[in-house]
């Protein structure tokens, strides 16, 4: 039978129609942030406080999309990290807590470079979600890749954080704190909020910044401590 031009039209339409859902529908995922992966991980500090080893954990969550952006034509990944932050006591009320950003920035530096010291990497930003899903751990972290750790003279006073320790090693109220290793692993239980009672200051600040006796100047870049450094909770 003889095409019509009408059916040939037809043809070059749904032609049309299938590549443009083919190009189209993988992005509108992107858009929309849909393709997503939430890894819980228990972070594990063990360190040594005056020759005497120690340890503390929590559990917090990242998670992790591949994003587009249509005006610049670009895909990346994106995190977001949920939890709460590691407080390790140390003796006479001290305390060295590991916190919920990097030391160069407080949005997701260190969200970053968590997924490359632990391999959950890719060529594309899709690959980096299917990372993600498959993570289970256990990943110690290199020194270089360890979240912001401050030091507290005194817990129980936000006045007393004294200043950013370095990587591995810090004086805190009077007692020598070595951290021997940062460790990753999944786990089942969920996450808590358990910080907010052993800090009880951080309720009772108001909205905004928290960094006691830490001053702005004294803080990596001049940037200072948020709440969200402590803990984030989800809102659903």
């Amino acid at each position: 039978m003889p095409w019509t031009r009408l059916a040939v039209v037809s043809v070059i339409a749904l032609l049309g129609a299938a590549g443009i859902y083919w190009a189209v529908a993988p992005t509108i995922t992107d858009w929309f942030g849909l393709d997503r992966a939430t890894i819980r991980y228990r972070m594990t500090v063990s360190a040594t406080v005056d020759g005497k080893p120690v340890s503390a954990s929590a559990v917090q969550e990242l998670d992790v999309w591949a994003e587009f952006t249509p005006v610049t034509n670009f895909g990346r990944t994106s995190t977001r990290i949920y939890g709460e932050a590691v407080l390790l006591p140390v003796n006479g009320g001290a305390a060295l807590l590991v916190l919920l950003y990097g030391e160069h920035d407080i949005e997701d530096a260190w969200d970053k470079q968590m997924l490359h010291a632990c391999n959950i990497n890719g060529l594309t930003p899709h690959d980096v979600v299917a990372a993600a899903r498959a993570f289970g751990g256990p990943c110690v972290l290199a020194p270089e890749a360890h979240p912001l750790v401050i030091s507290m003279a005194n817990q129980s006073d936000p006045n007393t954080v004294l200043k950013v320790m370095p990587p591995t090693d810090a004086t805190i109220g009077g007692h020598h704190v070595h951290i021997d290793k940062i460790t990753l692993a999944a786990t089942n239980d969920p996450p808590a909020n358990d910080i907010v009672r052993a800090l009880p200051w951080l309720a009772r600040s108001g909205y905004g910044n928290i960094y006691g006796g830490l001053g702005v100047a004294d803080t990596p870049n001049g940037l200072p401590l948020y709440r969200s450094a402590f803990y984030s909770l989800r809102m659903n």
